[in-house]
């Protein structure tokens, strides 16, 4: 079996320790079998959270801050800011998908059992239970499930705190929602206005990062 060699750094406790853990299939590793020797203190965890650039939190109040939020994203109102996002296309400009205001800081400030909301474009607000968080790389994804609906469900959703970029998905019953975010603003659509046939019929994917154009 490959296993992972990690070492983490804990500012909180000002101790630095190097462990084996070993990896799930794509290589990450549960958050709470790193950070065994972190006590049950939830500020102390979340300090020892780093992206590329250091620590994700430099202080707790900053961390309670985050934890404050309750909701996940907030809708996106300017237009320009629209345009000027590096995730904005012409075909996802005209769908009827929702551009959002993203802050990496509301998941990154959550652990096992914490609880957010999500609102889901044309469907519902839902409540999603993270059961667990795990790292990779310097990328985190926190995966639990989904409640307040008919058919509870899922989601995953990965952020890399060095890029500033998130992605995720929630499914509930028969629905699957996409998320992704670039440098706090992104957008929440159904998986259809993803994924679907051209014109030819052909199964493809093609590349569609071209940047937009300012009129």
């Amino acid at each position: 079996m490959v296993r992972l060699s990690q070492r983490t750094f804990s500012k909180a406790m000002g101790d630095v320790t190097e462990s084996v853990f070993p990896p799930n299939a794509l290589g990450f590793v549960s958050e709470k079998l790193i950070h065994e020797h972190v006590s049950q203190d939830i500020t102390k965890l979340l300090m020892t959270r780093q992206s590329a650039l250091g620590p994700v939190f430099s202080s707790g109040q900053e961390i309670e801050r985050a934890r404050e939020q309750t909701w996940l994203f907030s809708p996106e109102r300017t237009r320009q800011s629209v345009l000027d996002s590096p995730l904005a296309t012409e075909r996802r400009l005209e769908d009827d998908r929702l551009w959002i205001d993203y802050d990496m800081k509301i998941l990154g400030a959550r652990v096992e059992g914490d609880a957010f909301m999500i609102h889901l474009p044309g469907f519902q607000a839902v409540k999603a239970v993270i059961e667990s968080v795990e790292i990779a790389n310097g990328q985190y994804r926190w995966q639990g499930r989904v409640e307040d609906v008919s058919f509870p469900g899922r989601f995953s959703i990965s952020q890399s705190f060095g890029d500033q970029y998130a992605v995720g998905s929630i499914t509930t019953g028969q629905h699957e929602f996409l998320l992704e975010a670039k440098s706090g603003l992104g957008w929440i659509t159904q998986s259809g206005n993803e994924f679907f046939l051209p014109p030819n019929g052909k199964d493809t994917i093609e590349d569609e990062t071209e940047p937009l154009q300012n009129p």
